[in-house]
């Protein structure tokens, strides 16, 4: 959505507990309003929708996201992912395919509408690095990637590359001693040389919920 970093917007939900689902679930559908804080409605996946959006989540029989289609109150079809898993049922490949903004009725596969992807890279059963192709809207490129290193057995640092101009976007995560849990995430475009900032986390006494993120 409008706001997401480029991190987040690289790093898909796809499985049924991202989406705080439980148990068995085949198929969902979930509706938000694209209202945002300021009282405007925003665009979404690059895409201007009525008030409200419509999805529809299929999942598989591991709990993995196979497909997600969006659409408006009016049943006009804006965004359609498409999710594929590796013989170890991991992500490999994610599609994106999105209507025009100026165009959005026309039926899908149409000339106004485009694709984009995702493909997953691992190593020692964990993932290592997510190539980008096509227009993810922070490159000016159609090729990217977003890299992650490990340490203890936990990410400590998340980079994208940009192959072109060089904009590299960092985030470092900083964990407890004792507990484990991240205390802080350090952001910052290295290219320009300055942080953006930093989230720092709180928790309860139960050291397992989350209480509070401040950036």
């Amino acid at each position: 959505m409008v706001g997401q970093s480029p991190v987040d917007i690289l790093e898909y939900d796809y499985t049924a507990s991202q989406f705080r689902l439980k148990g068995p679930v085949k198929s969902v559908t979930r509706i938000h309003e694209t209202l945002n804080e300021k009282g405007d409605f925003e665009t979404i996946h690059g895409v201007w929708g009525d008030h409200y959006f419509i999805d529809h989540l299929n999942f598989n029989e591991k709990g993995n996201l196979t497909s997600m289609y969006q659409e408006t109150t009016k049943g006009d079809t804006m965004v359609i992912v498409k999710i594929e898993y590796d013989n170890e049922h991991r992500i490999s490949k994610l599609t994106e395919h999105e209507s025009s903004i100026w165009k959005k009725y026309e039926p899908f596969n149409g000339e106004n509408w485009s694709s984009r992807y995702l493909y997953y890279s691992y190593d020692q059963n964990k993932l290592s690095s997510i190539k980008a192709i096509g227009d993810w809207y922070f490159s000016n490129t159609d090729s990217c990637r977003l890299d992650f290193e490990y340490k203890d057995g936990r990410v400590f640092k998340k980079t994208i590359s940009d192959t072109e101009n060089k904009t590299t976007h960092v985030r470092d995560y900083n964990y407890n001693a004792q507990t484990g849990l991240i205390e802080k995430e350090v952001i910052s475009i290295s290219s320009y040389g300055h942080d953006l900032g930093s989230n720092q986390f709180k928790y309860a006494s139960d050291n397992k919920t989350l209480v509070s993120r401040v950036f």
